[in-house]
């Protein structure tokens, strides 16, 4: 038991961020084993279009940067992720076929590699199956 103030208002503290911490801890399982259900059952809508692709990854290379010497010198301490993508159609064949990479060489924390592998990603899928608007310039 409490025996001053600062102890006591403490022990509420406590007791509040418990139940906080219960409430947030029941809400994140339940999205999980959401996440988890509707993974196993698949987009079953998506199954039977006709122009479905599928994007395979396999990483093929991590190089863990250290954030510190990227803000000490810019050129060194970089984070590099490699990654080959396969695009595949509905019948298993190969559309698409790529290395790509994502890097982090400025500023940054080493998670924004996985953004740039994203962006480096998309990318490529623009490039190969999105048609230029005319009058564009690239």
């Amino acid at each position: 038991m409490a025996n001053h103030l600062s102890a006591l208002k403490r022990a509420r503290q406590t007791e509040r961020r418990t139940v906080r911490n219960r409430a947030n801890t029941s809400s994140l399982r339940t999205q999980l084993r959401l996440l988890r259900e509707t993974i196993e059952k698949g987009d079953k809508a998506a199954a039977g279009a006709a122009d479905l692709l599928v994007l395979e990854t396999d990483a093929t290379g991590f190089k863990e940067g250290s954030a510190r010497e990227r803000q000490v010198t810019t050129v060194a301490g970089a984070t590099t992720i490699k990654v080959h993508i396969k695009l595949l159609d509905k019948d298993g064949k190969v559309v698409l076929e790529r290395d790509v990479q994502g890097k982090v060489h400025f500023f940054g924390e080493n998670m924004n590699a996985t953004h740039a592998l994203a962006k480096s990603i998309a990318k490529v899928l623009k490039e190969n199956f999105i048609a230029p608007r005319p009058g564009a310039t690239s």
